[in-house]
């Protein structure tokens, strides 16, 4: 670019009046159907016309660029999608599968961009946080706590509801239209385990919310015995996990969202504490009702071991999509976990050819290792306020194998009803032939008390 090029807005004048102008012009161009080259010094006839080809031709530079993109301009929405606004930003918040609702809460270059830093920032130090050996521990923490998702398969990350119990599974899944909700959970798993909890959310903003949880699981009272084997008494033993989220719109059809978790466990006169974090990203077009999330779940570590040697939590990555069908009600999901970890061998009974007793059979080939990463999940919805849902969790099914598994093993049933300000969903599980598990799950809609 030769030397002898003006700037003359960017040279001469104050900060304010540099910045108000130009806005002012490039919102308002003064050649709108002309492509304008900056002048060299010579040739400029006065100097109002300079400054008004350096604005018209300023988004053609590289110097016009970043002082444009750096001037505070406004950002606005507008209702109508289809006949955008120069100059301004459209932001979605998402109510229902079929509802847009727009936010008028200003955001710069610069603050998308420190947002963007902020989400970076924390998957780093999740990441690095959980740089640990040890083994695997707290696998509590895999166990449903929505009715809704359980019915699925187990485990969802991107089906969009206005269910705040979907936000332990991933962050991102929160927003302000779960403004004030409450949501109370029950689950019988087997023998005496129980588990019970509550999550709590709020708007911060339009374009922003947060939520709190807690969860506890109870073992019961389980006998206990010494190395000999000689039974000494009993002992109770407990998880609790206390949790807090917040979550952002990123952009128009982006969300992005972070869960940290505080974890105790306490078995006889042994306990743990351990901090996670999960980090989820969720992109939903809602146009298509189609919806896709990537989850890092459980990065973190034990702040206080169980003995001498620390153990690893169960973190995971995890991919999902979610869309509804055109003509018909029906909306399907496939979830992928563990994606940390391709192989994932199952061990399977098999009669033996030359003894003809029962061995054990390792399976590790591409297809079974595929479909244990696998989760499918369907549901049928009539309406906002009613779904039936059916899941198939491959994985479930085959380490059932030599427990005594049946038919059913894998599969997941439930379904969910609204009235009004109340939300009930249960959900059924049948793992093998002495371990039914029933869930269920009560929401209230906080802000709708008092409302006729």
């Amino acid at each position: 670019m030769p030397k002898n090029i003006l700037y003359p807005a960017a040279v001469k004048g104050s900060k304010k009046r540099r910045q108000k102008q130009m806005k002012t012009e490039f919102f308002n161009p003064p050649y709108q159907n002309q492509h304008h080259i900056p002048q060299t010094s010579g040739s400029h006839p006065d100097k109002k016309q300079k400054q008004n080809k350096y604005f018209t031709a300023s988004r053609y530079t590289v110097k016009g660029f970043f002082a444009l993109l750096f001037c505070n301009r406004e950002t606005g929405i507008t209702s109508d999608t289809s006949k955008p606004v120069a100059g301004k930003r459209f932001t979605v918040i998402r109510t229902n599968r079929n509802t847009l609702q727009t936010s008028t809460r200003e955001q710069t270059g610069y603050e998308m961009g420190k947002r963007y830093a902020t989400i970076l920032a924390a998957t780093i130090i999740a990441a690095a946080a959980y740089a640990q050996d040890g083994n695997s521990s707290f696998e509590f923490l895999d166990l449903p706590v929505s009715s809704h998702i359980n019915s699925l398969g187990g485990n969802n990350i991107s089906i969009i509801e206005e269910d705040v119990s979907v936000v332990h599974y991933n962050p991102a899944l929160l927003g302000p239209e779960m403004d004030k909700i409450i949501d109370l959970n029950y689950m019988y798993y087997m023998g005496n385990t129980n588990s019970a909890g509550a999550t709590f959310a709020m708007a911060a903003g339009n374009r922003a919310a947060w939520s709190a949880g807690i969860q506890y699981v109870g073992y019961g009272s389980i006998t206990e015995a010494d190395a000999n084997g000689v039974i000494t008494g009993n002992f109770n033993a407990k998880d609790m996990v206390i949790s807090g989220g917040y979550t952002h719109d990123m952009g128009r059809r982006w969300r992005g969202g972070v869960q940290a978790k505080f974890i105790y466990s306490s078995y006889a006169e042994y306990s743990s504490l351990a901090l996670a974090v999960d980090i989820g990203l969720n992109y939903y077009n809602p146009d298509k009702d189609f919806s896709a999330s990537l989850v890092f779940r459980n990065l973190g570590g034990q702040l206080k071991r169980f003995s001498e040697t620390y153990d690893k939590l169960p973190w995971d990555i995890q991919l999902g999509i979610s869309k509804t069908m055109r003509s018909v009600p029906i909306r399907w999901s496939v979830t992928f976990q563990h994606l940390n970890k391709w192989s994932l061998p199952y061990s399977k009974p098999v009669t033996d050819e030359f003894s003809g007793g029962e061995v054990l059979e390792t399976k590790d080939n591409f297809f079974s290792n595929f479909f244990r990463h696998a989760i499918f999940g369907v549901e049928y919805i009539p309406n906002k306020n009613f779904y039936v849902a059916l899941g198939y969790n491959y994985k479930t099914h085959t380490d059932m194998l030599r427990y005594g598994r049946n038919f059913f093993s894998g599969f997941t049933f439930g379904t969910g009803v609204q009235v009004k300000m109340v939300g009930i969903g249960v959900s059924v599980a049948n793992r093998h032939v002495h371990g039914t598990m029933f869930m269920f799950n009560l929401s209230m809609r906080l802000n709708e008390f008092g409302r006729r």
